[in-house]
């Protein structure tokens, strides 16, 4: 009668044997099998945005990371664990705002890396955060947020301007904000005494190509078939709602080499129906989707052709974020005070790494204003009411 018992009590040791080896075995895999799954990225974003650049890693899976820096701050270190780069490792990126480029490189385990940002000025990290996949991102994700640094914001105004920045930012037009002139023809110097005598060239801004500040409607319509073969049915006029000045405008491609379409606006003055102002304008002015990437191109082709005209130094402004968040590519005022302003503005790409959140597409915009701090608008003057 005890051998049965024997035996039921054998199986249920051997059993309960098999059982442990089972959970000794799952706790001593389970480490390794965790260890050998990687975080893939799959891809890298950049958002270039007026004050600042977002970088978004999507991987398919979560991983631990770490930010350093150089001592110049010129580099950005992400260092990722356990990662398998599956895009490009490395690339230029055209951007006037801070980073230049960025470049992977395996450590000594190959499923370590370094993710290197490269940047034209000091910048610093002022956030970082991390996304599980969603509805409309089925990846994880790892954001930073890079902006350059403040002291270094405050250095990009090398010389003292006599007007505030916002005044800067062109108020005198019409409706359709419209920006950028490009002037085919090189500007026009004129002698002016110098200290210890002789002359100095000294610049003098006249107008945008044919059309002349001071010209008439007709005058000024006349311009713009010179200079664009168009007639007068081809160039739109409407009045500023609020400004109550005559607009004409008119699309033009590639005004600049690659740039795309741009919208040209002709501004003549509230009581002098005479041309006060041009703008010029790229990307969203002209009603075109166009990548920040391109204008600041653009941006960059028109600050270096303004830069070399001869404005006055100790007016001159480049590269500086005004406190609505977009940047003043360039401004400067010539010796009759006629201002030139080139204003890049607008977001490129998610807010966060999330693209619900996108906001107003970008633009760039460049005027010629003949007077900037009384323009030829409809204001509520002094005892009209």
């Amino acid at each position: 009668m005890m051998m049965p018992f024997d035996q039921k009590m054998e199986r249920r040791l051997l059993a309960g044997f098999v059982a442990l080896i089972g959970i000794l075995a799952t706790l001593v895999v389970a480490p390794f099998v965790a260890l050998a799954a990687e975080a893939e990225v799959v891809n890298i974003r950049f958002g270039y945005y007026p004050d600042k650049v977002l970088v978004v890693l999507d991987l398919k899976a979560s991983t631990a990371f770490r930010i350093e820096t150089s001592s110049d701050d010129h580099i950005v270190n992400l260092m990722l664990g356990n990662v398998k780069w599956l895009t490009a490792a490395k690339r230029s990126l055209s951007a006037m705002l801070p980073l230049t480029a960025y470049s992977f490189h395996p450590g000594g385990n190959a499923n370590e890396g370094r993710l290197e940002l490269q940047a034209s000025r000091p910048v610093t990290v002022v956030r970082t955060d991390t996304y599980p996949p969603d509805r409309s991102h089925p990846t994880h994700r790892i954001s930073l947020e890079l902006r350059v640094k403040p002291a270094q914001a405050a250095a990009v105004q090398a010389t003292p301007a006599p007007a505030p920045a916002q005044a800067v930012a062109v108020q005198a037009p019409p409706a359709p904000a419209q920006a950028p002139p490009v002037q085919a023809t090189p500007p026009k110097l004129m002698p002016a005494a110098a200290e210890g005598g002789g002359t100095v060239p000294v610049f003098r801004l006249s107008g945008f190509r044919s059309a002349a500040f001071g010209m008439s409607e007709r005058q000024v319509r006349q311009a713009i078939g010179k200079d664009f073969k168009l007639g007068d049915k081809e160039i739109e006029s409407a009045q500023h709602p609020t400004e109550k000045t005559t607009v004409l405008g008119i699309t033009v491609k590639d005004l600049l080499p690659e740039g795309g379409d741009a919208r040209v606006s002709y501004i003549l003055g509230y009581q002098s129906r005479n041309l006060i102002q041009v703008n010029v304008g790229w990307g969203a002015l002209a009603g075109t989707k166009a990548s920040m990437a391109s204008l600041i191109v653009t941006a960059r082709q028109l600050r270096t052709y303004l830069a070399g005209s001869g404005y006055r130094p100790d007016t001159v402004i480049t590269d500086a974020s005004l406190s609505d968040g977009t940047i003043l590519v360039f401004r400067g005022y010539d010796a009759d005070n006629k201002m030139a302003a080139v204003v890049l503005s607008g977001q490129a790409v998610e807010k966060n790494g999330d693209a619900s959140d996108k906001v107003a597409p970008p633009s760039l915009q460049m005027s010629y204003v003949s007077d900037a701090k009384e323009p030829d608008v409809f204001r509520i003057r002094p005892g009209m009411f």
